[in-house]
């Protein structure tokens, strides 16, 4: 049986269900989910995305990227995709916000959320032909230099974590 999708409209209320074919054929809004895992060395664990995939091959992506199945929530979503791509359970996930991507290819609403992890990571072969992690200043610096190398979600999610850490440092900062 196909896998089937919620199809949102710009306000994220679902207005119908298709196959993931469909969605992708006819690009169709939809909903993703992005979850920035950060080890316990302060490093955010990103995925070089497969030559094989359908979306986005060969470029950096979110620790973890799934599509939200219908009648998932996001954080079901996400924690489905934590345990499938890198094995990772019992995870406290941070809602970072939502995304929303209007290419013309794959329109949707993709929820970011954080996450911290030093477990061991396993099961990312299949999604991924590389695990690399970064330090905030590399990931930084691949934002700032290379942002075509970066799937468009993985870039928007980058950016809203560094404006909440920017936010939460100029707060510690007033607080002194």
């Amino acid at each position: 049986m196909a896998e089937l999708l919620d199809i949102v409209d710009e306000n994220d209320v679902v207005i119908g269900q298709k196959s993931r074919d469909d969605v992708y054929e006819k690009g169709l809004m939809h909903r993703t989910v992005q979850v920035l895992v950060i080890n316990e060395a302060g490093e955010l664990i990103v995925q070089w995305r497969s030559a094989h995939k359908k979306k986005n091959p060969r470029v950096f992506m979110a620790s973890v990227g799934e599509t939200v199945q219908a009648g998932e929530s996001y954080e079901d979503a996400a924690v489905r995709g934590l345990k499938e791509e890198l094995g990772a359970t019992d995870v406290e996930l941070k809602p970072l916000g939502l995304i929303k991507i209007r290419n013309t290819d794959s329109p949707r609403n993709s929820m970011a959320f954080i996450a911290d992890y030093s477990g061991e990571v396993t099961g990312w072969e299949e999604e991924a032909e590389v695990l690399d992690y970064w330090d905030a200043d590399e990931a930084e610096y691949v934002l700032q230099r290379f942002p075509y190398l970066l799937a468009d979600s993985f870039r928007e999610s980058l950016t809203k974590l560094f404006e909440k850490l920017e936010q939460e440092s100029r707060v510690s900062e007033g607080e002194q």
